[in-house]
């Protein structure tokens, strides 16, 4: 089974996991002097994919057009905490978010 990545870069940005709380992760983005914390929800794969090169129980991150219900843009670790606790507490389901 694959698990979320500990660090990884995208878009010239370095992405840190800072904290994993259940099924939610919080990533520091730092690109130079900018920070953020991306609050994102960790999903598992229902099935094998050969093409895609997936397997049942691997972990995956929110695509693009999942942000907004799925993962979210915070500017300080507190509002991500705060964040998460949210989605946490209302079982999934932020219509906050939506």
């Amino acid at each position: 089974m694959r698990t979320i990545p500990q660090e990884f870069n995208k878009h010239g940005y370095r992405y840190t996991l800072v904290s994993r709380i259940g099924e939610i992760a919080i990533y520091c983005q730092e690109k130079e002097a900018h920070r953020n914390f991306e609050v994102m929800v960790i999903r598992k794969r229902k099935s094998d994919n050969d093409f895609a090169g997936t397997k049942a129980g691997d972990e995956y991150m929110p695509s693009p057009e999942e942000w907004g219900i799925y993962g979210w843009t915070l500017t300080t670790y507190e509002e991500a905490i705060q964040k998460a606790k949210t989605w946490l507490q209302k079982g999934g389901d932020d219509d906050e978010s939506r």
